[in-house]
């Protein structure tokens, strides 16, 4: 009696060692699988905060420093239509390659930098927009191409902004190539909201930057990535040109804002009810087997 009785708690001993491994395998999988979403609306929360706080700044500035800042803008526009000005044709061959400038920077090298906001209902895509172009700031969004007019509208325009597919924690343009002409992108600079109509979308090789060429009297932005997935050997160039905008376009852009903190919002409750699942799982287990030992 006493050896049958040692035997079915060891027995259930081990079943219970078995079954909190396999439950801990189980949770382990599942966080390994939903880590990638996770962080990438983490992150996207996060750039979101800094386009708001720029945002808020750029209302909270007097008017004349404002139209100051737009006049500077439109000046080095009228500079970048001289037909001898040059794209940035290097960064456009290696900005996507080079690693040697990664790291970690403070927040206000960042806003420093920040020029506007990028946004893509289709793909759920919220971006701040950097004034430059190099690896620390293609890690946390999108910038503006050496040489191309900055985006704030204007006949004989064209900007080029760029952004990373293949980054792990944050989706930048890695949805980019589902964008088809006729859909819509938005940029807000300045406190000012302009509207684009993809018209155009084309797969380059690097040193091809005809298409990024000023077309006289067009207001042009192109959206460039790397292309394919984690080869990037060829350009994707997704342009669109400026339409009206109007007011049914804001809650498509409000909806665009709100999308990855609804997403880390329910990444949190669904959190919260495995981690209590999961404990009183165990905590059930172990009460069950106390029982048998205590029997």
């Amino acid at each position: 009696m006493v050896k049958s009785r040692q035997k079915e708690i060891k027995k259930q001993r081990t079943n219970l060692i078995i079954n909190v491994l396999i439950a801990l395998l189980f949770a382990t999988g599942i966080g390994v699988f939903s880590y990638p979403f996770f962080v990438d609306s983490l992150n996207n929360y996060l750039s979101q905060k800094m386009i708001e706080k720029h945002q808020r700044e750029t209302i909270e500035q007097n008017q004349k420093n404002r139209e100051q800042a737009l006049k500077n803008m439109v000046a080095e526009n009228e500079k970048r239509k001289e037909p001898n000005t040059i794209v940035g044709i290097g960064l456009l061959e290696e900005l996507f390659d080079s690693k040697n400038t990664r790291g970690n920077y403070p927040a206000e090298y960042y806003e420093e930098r920040l020029l506007g906001a990028l946004y893509i209902p289709k793909i759920h895509a919220s971006l701040p927009i950097f004034n430059e172009t190099n690896d620390v700031l293609l890690e946390k969004g999108t910038t503006l191409l050496s040489g191309t007019s900055y985006p704030i509208g204007g006949e004989s325009t064209h900007s080029v902004i760029t952004g990373h597919t293949d980054l792990p924690e944050k989706m930048i343009f890695t949805k980019l190539e589902k964008l088809e002409e006729g859909d819509h992108f938005f940029l807000d600079v300045m406190g000012e909201m302009l509207a684009y109509k993809v018209e155009q979308i084309q797969v380059v090789l690097p040193e091809e930057i005809e298409s990024l060429a000023i077309q006289e009297g067009r207001e042009l932005v192109t959206l460039l990535t790397c292309t394919p997935y984690m080869i990037n050997s060829h350009r994707l160039l997704v342009t669109g040109y400026r339409v009206p905008y109007v007011k049914e376009m804001a809650e498509k852009i409000q909806y665009t804002k709100k999308y990855h903190n609804i997403r880390l919002l329910i990444f949190g409750i669904l959190l919260i009810v495995f981690l209590t699942v999961f404990f009183y799982w165990i905590w059930r287990k172990n009460v069950y087997y106390q029982i048998i030992k205590h029997l």
